[in-house]
């Protein structure tokens, strides 16, 4: 038996006990010291200027096209939005990834200029991009490829692309993006598993609302969930809730760890400046760790989640961080949701000041 079989049978075996709440706790606050030294290991990097990276090698040309389309299409999916509607219009994609498939799909739908701009920088090789551009531009219909044709310059292993409409920032976190771009911007501006990392998030809410122009619309989707952190080996998917927030900064805030800031925060602060607000559920969490996919402004008792959801949040709430432990069990099982906002016409900020204080 290998190494890898030995580990994922053990791991089978200890599940149930590791499911106990108790148990939960303890075995995470073993795995929060390597997590401790992760963070630390990641900010001594960060300090020495090592360049942020972002790449999903799993993914071949033709996943990463399909993933970027489920990613654009979500975008009006959910939004209600019809594509057409980026016609003339000026995006700000935050977070792109590994390629600017999701950019490069709004310019060709008519935007006459897209920034998508990313903390980390893809370690993607520019030829692996080429092909995934090129499945792109064949997948298009001829007024998409024309308008293309003005972005993309494809060569056999790189490509060139058009500032004047497409404009790549990297190695800029979303908080700072006000010294790049000028106040009132930005028609639309898109999101997809970012905001979620983001620790001062009220800053990054605060600079897209100054980017963002009066009557201009945001659509982000949060994934509330650990990603993985303590889910992996078996544990409660509420484990990472119970670190107090000090803690929890200490061991995630270099790492791109899930800054488990909850929903009714992000419309607090978007209500606070007078955004007409929708939320859609999109994920339920589930005792079982399946992945239940929904659409719909409240999850449904019986259909999203059940008694043993419940059970599952309230046998570790006793241990659950301050912030989040007052909080309903049917608000807890979101396990992600996509955030439409539209600004107010008629307000006017001085938000460019008060960033730069």
């Amino acid at each position: 038996m290998g190494i890898r079989s030995a580990i994922k049978k053990l791991r089978r075996l200890l599940e149930p006990i590791l499911r106990i709440p108790m148990m939960s706790v303890l075995t995470s606050r073993l795995a929060g010291i390597g997590l401790l030294v992760s963070n630390w290991l990641a900010k001594i990097k960060r300090d020495r200027k090592t360049p942020y990276v972002c790449s999903f090698p799993h993914f071949d040309p033709e996943q990463s096209l399909s993933y970027l389309n489920e990613v654009y299409e979500d975008y009006f999916t959910y939004s209600g939005l019809a594509s057409s509607a980026v016609e003339g219009k000026h995006v700000l994609e935050v977070g792109p990834g590994e390629n600017l498939g999701v950019g490069l799909r709004f310019a060709a739908d008519g935007a006459t200029r897209v920034v998508s701009a990313d903390r980390f920088r893809s370690l993607r090789p520019p030829e692996e991009q080429v092909e995934v551009y090129r499945r792109l531009i064949s997948s298009l219909n001829a007024a998409q490829r024309t308008r293309l044709e003005l972005v993309l310059d494809l060569r056999e292993r790189d490509y060139t692309i058009n500032s004047h409409i497409c404009t790549y920032i990297t190695e800029s976190p979303l908080e700072f993006l006000y010294h790049h771009l000028a106040p009132s911007t930005f028609d639309l501006i898109v999101s997809r598993a970012v905001l979620e990392h983001i620790f001062d998030i009220d800053r990054a809410l605060e600079t897209m609302d100054l980017l963002l122009k009066p009557g201009g619309v945001m659509i982000h989707e949060v994934d509330l969930r650990d990603h993985g952190m303590f889910t992996r080996y078996g544990l409660n998917p509420f484990t990472f809730l119970t670190f107090g927030k000090k803690s929890w900064y200490m061991m995630s805030s270099h790492t791109g760890s899930p800054n488990r800031v909850p929903m009714r925060h992000y419309f607090g602060e978007l209500d606070r400046r007078g955004y007409d607000i929708d939320i859609l559920k999109v994920h339920a969490v589930r005792e079982d760790g399946e992945e239940v996919k929904v659409h719909k402004k409240e999850l449904e008792y019986g259909v999203d989640y059940d008694d043993n959801s419940v059970k599952m949040v309230e046998s570790i709430r006793p241990w659950l961080n301050r912030d989040v432990a007052h909080l309903p069990a049917e608000e807890l099982l979101v396990g992600a949701f996509f955030l439409v906002c539209r600004k107010p016409d008629s307000i006017v900020r001085e938000t460019a000041k008060q960033m730069k204080r």
